[in-house]
C-alpha cells in the first residue's frame, strides 16, 4: 500500500531557514536504506505521560533502530531560538557597557569643571549663597559654555 499526500510547507531544522522541496517515502521503502526516521506524534496533555508507549510502540515496528530521542516542540523551537537570544543578550551588555561608560564619561566633566571652578564655588560660598543656587548655576555656566563653544 503507498499512501501519498499534499504536505504545507513546513521548517525542519530552524525558524529562519527557507522553505525547501521535500519528499516523504514510506519507512519500510525499498528505494533506499534510510539513515535517520523522524516521527511526530501529537498528543494531548503531557508528554512524558507516553513517552514510554511512544518508545515501545518504535520498537515494536523494527529493533534494529538505535534508542530513540524524544523532543516537545517547544523543546525544540527554544533550542532553535538560542542563537538569536544569546546575540539579544550580548547586546544588551554592550548597551550597558555603553550606558556606564558615557556615565563615566559625564561624570569627569562636571568633576574636571568642578575642580577647575572651586575657587568660584569656595568665595560663593562664603558669601552665604545657598549651595542649590551654587549648583544651578554652575549647571548654567555648562549651559553657556557649551552654547557658545558648540553652535
Amino acid at each position: 500500500m503507498l499512501c501519498s499526500c499534499v504536505v504545507a510547507d513546513a521548517k525542519f531544522h530552524r525558524l529562519r531557514e527557507d522553505y525547501r522541496p521535500r519528499i516523504f517515502l514510506p519507512y519500510f521503502s525499498p528505494l533506499w536504506e534510510h539513515t535517520a526516521v523522524s516521527y511526530e506524534v501529537r498528543i494531548l496533555g503531557n508528554p512524558a505521560s507516553v513517552s514510554k508507549a511512544i518508545r515501545q510502540a518504535v520498537e515494536e515496528t523494527d529493533s534494529t533502530l538505535l534508542p530513540i530521542r524524544i523532543e516537545t516542540m517547544a523543546e525544540l523551537v527554544a533550542h532553535s531560538l538560542d542563537t538569536d537570544r544569546f546575540i539579544a543578550r550580548l547586546s544588551g551588555a554592550f548597551g550597558l557597557l555603553a550606558m556606564l561608560l558615557a556615565a563615566i564619561g559625564l561624570y569627569g566633566l562636571m568633576a574636571y569643571n568642578v575642580a577647575r571652578r572651586t575657587r568660584d564655588i569656595g568665595i560663593r560660598m562664603a558669601l552665604r549663597a545657598q549651595p542649590g543656587n551654587v549648583l544651578w548655576h554652575e549647571g548654567l555656566d555648562y549651559k553657556r559654555h557649551r552654547d557658545t563653544h558648540y553652535s
